[in-house]
């Protein structure tokens, strides 16, 4: 996931070059301009994640599960286990998810159904409605709403939500990036409502 290489600015054309650890050479291969260069002696170590990760922390919210996930586990007491996204098909023959959940989580005993968005911009009333459906069919004992940016959206959806879920002996929290934040005051110590 992270390769290990040299990187070097081209004296001609300032171009930023980088050579993997598996292809350093006397002379470096050439990259924009052919101006020719001789490796120094002495190299500072370059590291560089690979793509795939890239892709997966920008466009895919990975960076938002591992926040998720890491403050689940600082919070559990003897036991801590999850499930990655999953696509649940209710109907037999239905060909395609009838719902998602982004973490099924297992802590303490307690079986918690997670959404997870890097932002609020992402967040539509009707995802925060879906996940109250999904939490009457699978029953979890807590379903929890996280989004890895400061501040409240759909605060009257989310109250609504909350009452839902409460009927059916479902708890509903929000975890909010500030509430995490600081170690003295954990998402499960802090209060959101």
């Amino acid at each position: 996931m992270i390769f290990q290489g040299y990187q070097w600015s081209c004296q001609n054309c300032h171009h930023r070059n980088w050579v993997n650890f598996d292809a350093l050479q006397r002379d470096p291969p050439w990259v924009l301009c052919k101006t020719p260069t001789t490796m120094p002696v002495a190299i500072e170590w370059v590291f560089r994640p690979n793509e795939f990760l890239i892709e997966s922390l920008r466009d895919h919210s990975v960076l938002s599960l591992l926040w998720v996930l890491a403050t689940l586990a600082a919070s559990a007491r003897s036991s801590f286990m999850y499930v990655g996204p999953t696509a649940f098909n209710f109907d037999e023959d239905s060909k395609t998810s009838d719902a998602e959940a982004d973490l099924l989580v297992l802590r303490d005993g307690e079986a918690i159904l997670c959404e997870v968005k890097s932002s609020w911009s992402h967040l539509r009333a009707k995802d925060v409605w879906k996940l109250a459906d999904l939490a009457k069919r699978l029953r979890p004992d807590k379903t929890l709403l996280a989004v890895m940016e400061a501040g409240t959206l759909l605060d009257s959806d989310l109250a609504l939500v909350k009452q839902d879920l409460e009927k059916q002996d479902i708890a509903f929290d929000v975890m909010r990036f500030e509430t995490t934040r600081e170690r003295h005051a954990p998402y499960l110590d802090a209060p959101i409502w």
